[in-house]
């Protein structure tokens, strides 16, 4: 990471796209988790289907609520929300949206430790979760995070910035923007495919 790399990205900043994503607004974390998760790689109305059919499954219920399931047609997606079931039922919370409100409260303090944090509970030990976790961490918790597709990987490659999702956050970071709101941008400068709105506002 260099001057230079920080340059790019506030130059960049400047004349893009600001506007933040409101397509989960009104969901209950629960909801958002399974809409995200579903969110695979897949065009607007298959990557649709497949959140209807995870939200039909879902009915309303907290996470913790579930047993093991197989709702998804990709087996790391169904990984992914059965380690995090499992795992928050072997926590202190007594629900997920208690662990999600906790979660957004601690990262005003710590970021990055509840980057991991959420991470972890879905079974990953490591700051570069896939996309879909990121993308619950940015538009359901809005907390710092940067989901990285092949079309942001490819734009951020043109740019000669990091791809590692840890390390564009931190060059964020270092260029006093917050990644959130850069996050955006590049999905709008690097793709015209936006995710199906299931706000309830």
């Amino acid at each position: 990471m260099c001057i230079n790399q920080i340059n790019i990205i506030k130059q960049f900043y400047e004349t893009a796209n600001k506007s933040p994503s409101t397509w989960l607004e009104g969901r209950s974390y629960s909801d958002s988790f399974v809409i995200c998760i579903a969110a695979g790689p897949w065009k607007f109305n298959r990557r649709k289907s497949i959140q209807q059919l995870a939200l039909n499954k879902l009915n309303g219920k907290d996470l913790i609520e579930l047993d093991k399931i197989d709702w998804f047609p990709l087996k790391w997606q169904n990984d992914i929300l059965n380690n995090l079931i499992f795992n928050i039922k072997l926590s202190e919370f007594k629900s997920f949206e208690e662990l999600c409100k906790d979660h957004v409260e601690q990262a005003k303090e710590f970021p990055h430790l509840i980057r991991v944090s959420v991470s972890a509970y879905c079974g990953y030990h490591n700051d570069d979760p896939p996309k879909v976790i990121s993308l619950f961490m940015r538009d359901a918790l809005k907390i710092a995070s940067f989901p990285i597709d092949r079309h942001v990987k490819r734009k951020l490659q043109e740019m000669s910035l990091p791809v590692k999702e840890s390390e564009v956050i931190s060059l964020c970071l270092k260029a006093e923007l917050d990644p959130r709101l850069v996050a955006y941008s590049f999905v709008k400068e690097a793709s015209d495919m936006e995710n199906p709105d299931w706000s309830l506002k």
